[in-house]
Parts: C-alpha cells; sequence; structure tokens
C-alpha cells in the first residue's frame, strides 16, 4: 500500500510538469529546441526517498495491524521543480513566433534589372511582437535574420526617383534553411513570376497613385471635381491635354428613349465596360476634356484638381437603370496622345494608374448618381425694341437648372430623340438641322399673353403661333435660359422661275387673340410684281392695312428679286386688338414654287414691320406673362414642375 502511494503520487506530479511544459507560450526572446530541455530529471523527483531515521522500527507494543506512522512524509515542495521554461506566450498566439527564421529578396526596376541602392524596411504589423528592420540591396539583394516567424510583416522598398513599394507577408517557419521560404521580391527578372509579379518592380515613370472620385465609386455627384495623385513630381502640361473622361458603358437615356438618329434606333452614349480599352479609339463616347474644368496643383506638382466650371456637368438621369457610367483615362480627344511625363522628362505612354496592390490599369471607372428633381421656372424679362434690346420684342426665360448639356461628342437636352411629338419635350430647339424639335416647333411650348397698360390683352397663344422661336442662350454659360426670340420679317426674295398669270399665295393668318384663320390671295393678273401686290390685297376681309411688293425691275422673270410688307394695324374682319393681324405666313400657292416658297421656308409678314426686321409684339410698360407645357423634359428626363411652371414681368 504505502508503494502504491508512492508511485501514485510520482505519476502525477510527473504529469504536472508534462502539462505545464507543453502548454501555451507568451512573447518569447530565445529560440526554442527541438523539444524542451527543462523536463524534470529522476535525481530531482517529488517523490521523497525514505531515510534511516524513518525507517519502520518494531513497536514495543503488539498491534493487530501495521501502523501508518512510520511511513515517510512523500508530499512534494516546489523547491525541487526546475526553472528552465521559457517564457509562454499569450493564449491563441502561435507557438511558431518563438522560432527565431529568416527572410530575403531581390529587387528589380521595370525593365528587369537588379536594383542597388534600394532601401528596404520591414516592419511587424503583430502589435504584440515588435520587429523593425532595415538594410540597402546590394547587387539588387537584401536579407535579414532572426526574425520572429509566424508574424505578419510589412516590406517596403524605395529609393530615390523611383516610386516605393509595398508588400505583406506572413513569415513561415524555415527549420529546414529553404533559402526560398521566405523570399519576397520587387518585380522579376523577365522570366517566371515565382516570387513577385512584375508590377512590383520599382519604376521611375511617373504613375497615378490615388484618385478622387475613387476607382469604382458609385453615388457621385456629377458636378465631381477629379483630383489625381502622382507618385512624383509631373510636368503639367502632359497631365492636363491628355485628361479626358469618357463614358463606359451603353445606355439609352429617358430623354433620348426614342431616338431614331440612325435606323433602328441608338444609345445615348456607348462604352464598352472594359477598363484596358473602353477609351481606344470610337468605343466610347467623348465627354469631357481640359476645356471643360478649372485646373490647379499642388505646390510640388504631384497632385492635380480638375474641377467643373459652372456650366458643365455629367449627363446623369432619373432612372437609376438608365445612368451611364463614367471613364477617366489620359488620352487626348484630338491628338490620341497618352505620354505623361514627370519632371526631369520620363515618361509614361500607357497603364498610367496604380490604384490597387494589383497590377497598373490603363483607366478608372466611377458612377454617378441619380437626378429626380423636377426643373422649374424662376422668372422671366421682357426686352423691348423701343428701348434698344437687342433681339426687338424678346422674353427670357429662366429656369431653375440648366436644360442643356453640351458635352464633347453630344448634347443632352429634351426633343433630342427627333421623333413625332419630340417637339413638346424640348425647352428649346435642339441642335443640328433637320430636326423635329426645331426652333420654331419648339417655341409653341411657351404660351404668351400680353396686356396693355390699360388692361388691354392685345394677344393670347403660343409663341410659335406668333412666328417666334425658342433657342437656348448662348450669353447664359449655365444653360438656364431659354430665349424667346421675335418672328422675323421675311424680307426679300428671288424668283426662281417666271410668274405665271393666274397664280396665287396661301398661308395663315394669326389674330391678336391666338386664333388663325387660312389667307388666299386673288389670283395675280399679270407678271410684275406690281400685279402680286394688287391680288394681296385683294385677301378677303383684310382691312386696316395694305401690302406693298416692290422689286427689282417690272418683270418677274427668274432672278427677279422681291420683297413683302404689310401696313400697320392691318385686322382681318372685326374690330381691333381680337381680330388683329399679328403676322401672315405664307407657305403655298400655284406661285409658292416661282417665289421659292414652302412650308419649310415660309415668308413671314408682320404689320408695320419693314422686311428684313423683326415683328414688335408689346411696348414698354406692358405685362407679358409666360407659361411653359409641363411636358417639357430637363436633361435627366425630368418633366417640369406644374406647380411652378410660370412667371410674368413688365416689358422694359
Amino acid at each position: 500500500m504505502n508503494k502504491n502511494r508512492i508511485l501514485s503520487t510520482g505519476l502525477g506530479f510527473a504529469a504536472t510538469l508534462s502539462l505545464f511544459a507543453c502548454g501555451p507560450q507568451p512573447g518569447v526572446v530565445t529560440p526554442p529546441t527541438s523539444s524542451p530541455t527543462a523536463t524534470p530529471s529522476a535525481s530531482s523527483s517529488p517523490i521523497a526517498s525514505p531515510s534511516p531515521s524513518s525507517s519502520p522500527t518494531a513497536s514495543p507494543l503488539p498491534s493487530e495491524s501495521p501502523s501508518a506512522s512510520p511511513l515517510p512524509t512523500a508530499s512534494p515542495t516546489s523547491s525541487p521543480l526546475p526553472n528552465a521554461s521559457p517564457t509562454l506566450p499569450p493564449a491563441g498566439q502561435d507557438i511558431a513566433i518563438i522560432e527565431k527564421t529568416t527572410f530575403n529578396g531581390k529587387v528589380f526596376d521595370d525593365t528587369f534589372s537588379p536594383l542597388d541602392g534600394v532601401t528596404v524596411k520591414a516592419k511587424s504589423l503583430n502589435a504584440s511582437i515588435p520587429y523593425e528592420v532595415t538594410t540597402v540591396t546590394a547587387g539588387g539583394t537584401y536579407a535579414f535574420n532572426n526574425a520572429p516567424a509566424g508574424i505578419q510583416l510589412e516590406i517596403s522598398s524605395s529609393k530615390a526617383g523611383f516610386t516605393t513599394r509595398k508588400r505583406v507577408e506572413v513569415l513561415k517557419s524555415n527549420k529546414q534553411g529553404d533559402p526560398n521560404a521566405n523570399r519576397y521580391d520587387f518585380g522579376t527578372d523577365g522570366g517566371a513570376a515565382t516570387f513577385s509579379a512584375a508590377y512590383n518592380a520599382l519604376s521611375d515613370k511617373p504613375e497615378v497613385v490615388m484618385v478622387t472620385p475613387s476607382r469604382n465609386a458609385s453615388g457621385i455627384d456629377p458636378k465631381t471635381s477629379f483630383v489625381l495623385k502622382f507618385s512624383e513630381p509631373m510636368d503639367k502640361k502632359t497631365a492636363e491635354d491628355t485628361f479626358t473622361v469618357r463614358s463606359f458603358n451603353n445606355r439609352k437615356m429617358t430623354v433620348d428613349s426614342g431616338n431614331l438618329r440612325i435606323a433602328g434606333g441608338a444609345n445615348t452614349v456607348a462604352g464598352n465596360g472594359t477598363i484596358a480599352t473602353n477609351f481606344l479609339g470610337t468605343t466610347a463616347t467623348k465627354i469631357w476634356d481640359k476645356d471643360a474644368f478649372n485646373i490647379s496643383w499642388n505646390s510640388d506638382d504631384t497632385e492635380v484638381t480638375f474641377s467643373f466650371k459652372e456650366e458643365k456637368l455629367l449627363p446623369t438621369d432619373k432612372d437609376s437603370n438608365l445612368v451611364p457610367d463614367y471613364n477617366v483615362a489620359f488620352n487626348g480627344f484630338n491628338s490620341g496622345d497618352r505620354l505623361l511625363k514627370d519632371k526631369s522628362g520620363i515618361s509614361r505612354s500607357d497603364k498610367h494608374f496604380k490604384l490597387t496592390d494589383g497590377d497598373f490599369e490603363e483607366s478608372y471607372k466611377f458612377s454617378i448618381k441619380t437626378d429626380e428633381v423636377k426643373p422649374t421656372i424662376t422668372g422671366i424679362t421682357a426686352e423691348t425694341a423701343e428701348n434698344g434690346g437687342q433681339n426687338g420684342d424678346a422674353v427670357r426665360v429662366r429656369y431653375s437648372e440648366r436644360m442643356i448639356i453640351y458635352t464633347r461628342d453630344i448634347s443632352i437636352a429634351g426633343g433630342m430623340e427627333n421623333i413625332a411629338g419630340a417637339d413638346q419635350k424640348a425647352p428649346a430647339g435642339y441642335p443640328g438641322t433637320a430636326q423635329v424639335a426645331s426652333t420654331s416647333a419648339s417655341a409653341k411650348n411657351y404660351n404668351i399673353t400680353t396686356v396693355q397698360t390699360g388692361g388691354v390683352t392685345t394677344y393670347t397663344g403660343t409663341w410659335g403661333a406668333l412666328g417666334g422661336t425658342a433657342v437656348y442662350d448662348t450669353t447664359d454659360l449655365t444653360h438656364k435660359t431659354v430665349l424667346l426670340l421675335p418672328g422675323f420679317s421675311s424680307g426679300t426674295f428671288t424668283h426662281v422661275a417666271a410668274t405665271a398669270a393666274n397664280d396665287t399665295l396661301t398661308g395663315t393668318a394669326v389674330l391678336g387673340d391666338g386664333t388663325s384663320v387660312a389667307v388666299t390671295s386673288a389670283n395675280i393678273a399679270g407678271a410684275n410684281y406690281a400685279q402680286i401686290q394688287t391680288a394681296l390685297n385683294a385677301i378677303a376681309g383684310l382691312a386696316g392695312g395694305t401690302f406693298t411688293v416692290t422689286g427689282s425691275a417690272a418683270a418677274s422673270a427668274a432672278n427677279t428679286t422681291y420683297n413683302i410688307t404689310l401696313g400697320a394695324g392691318a385686322t382681318l374682319g372685326g374690330a381691333a386688338p381680337a381680330k388683329s393681324i399679328r403676322y401672315i405666313t405664307f407657305t403655298g400657292g400655284t406661285n409658292a414654287s416661282n417665289m421659292g416658297i414652302s412650308a419649310t421656308t415660309p415668308y413671314n409678314v408682320y404689320p408695320g414691320v419693314t422686311a428684313g426686321t423683326r415683328m414688335n409684339l408689346y411696348v414698354p410698360g406692358d405685362t407679358v406673362r409666360v407659361k411653359v407645357n409641363s411636358t417639357v423634359l430637363d436633361p435627366a428626363g425630368n418633366t417640369l414642375d406644374s406647380s411652378r411652371d410660370n412667371a410674368s414681368a413688365n416689358a422694359s
């Protein structure tokens, strides 16, 4: 029984020591051997050896069973325990970090050559295991010893004139002494990318290392500024001249939903959605280059900011599915030049962007937010010919936002789809020839009322019905203003053929109350312009004014020049002002072709207006009211807010 107790106690303490030696280790400075060296030896066993004095002796009194008192005290004490165990690491920390290891590598430039004189720094990213060292490459090579295995390490390589590169690695245990176990190169020798990617080589060429908006950003303001940070001081002109913004994908925008610019329709903007090629050739729609921006640099020319001029922004849409994405690249619209130079003249002609830990990129893309805000009318001004208005009796209509966006390749505005009904969506004539949304058609979206100072209404109807036109005001660089130009008396025309007897002219007379009636001249009895005048004056119901026709010759042979005027105060039956004639437009008749007149090239005549000048609609002090049709769209496809679609002003 005594022997069993002794053995049991000894095994218990041996197990305790074994568990202690194998437990988790805290941060350690001394490297471990392959097995712990502090295992208790037999000479330091916690089991006490019996001494002679504790040997059992015969008791003077007989006993039926042996007594336990002679047994030696076998309780262990802490004094025999060894104290050679290493310091234990914190719980959960890999025991491998107590091992020391080595790491090394080679540094190359972007021509695959080893690079001398590169400063290589290594720093532990484990807060509990500090480690930081620095060396300089010789023959392109660096090496470090006595690094704690298992830590996460940031290794950086830098040299003056070159872009710094970094990589983050976890040092591996390397008991076998493999020289490549922890080999971390920067770049390659042109061969296999075994220890580094080629893009990690140090380069003395300029590159973009940071951008705003960020790569693949979303929800960006269409008026955003572009900030680009370079790896070194730049030749500013090369960066400015090649900076461009293109659309990144195909989008048919709301404002252009039914376009027929080509057979079957087309996208409003185009792009192939590929970073590597979108900016090449005619793949993508050109949006903006440096001309759209105010450009500023920081003091050392390493950072440039492109800020939109007031009238510029990126086209967007009210529908999130139709908003274009955009692409920034260095590729001049005019020249196709892609060359970026630093201050020392070293250049890069492709893959300008290094925005990730991965490879260089040719460009980057981002997405903008929608615009769901309806435009409103904020006011009008009514100019007069009497007070020297540059455009005569013209009206300027001011919107709450820009109503057309001119980009490099395309203008975005209501009416651009160029199909039947497009004119009803147009704030003004869409640029270009043969447009459904012409300047005269879009003028019909503006309902005009003019009231004399005495309260008499002199006209109620559309601006287009008066022969007026609607154009975007070029003097307003914000493109928020539409200019309603008064109709223009056609002045002279030239006969393209001799006039035959019994020819007629037909057209429409627009009256002061906004109504209109058809007018047809009597037959032209003779061959000269005097006969044309007689025929026009025979128009039924015409009173208070007569036509005057003048020409360059009595005969009406081909190439004879004519002009037609109408006296002031002309009316067509009834009393003024309700039936006063605002203007007459001739568009047909059997004589029209000889006079070069047609529906698309009408001849307009305004009472009391000299040939070749604009109509007189109101005088200073009259009230002018404008109400715009709610079918008009802004560039994002939003209709006009019908609660704020009108304004009035006194003519001045």
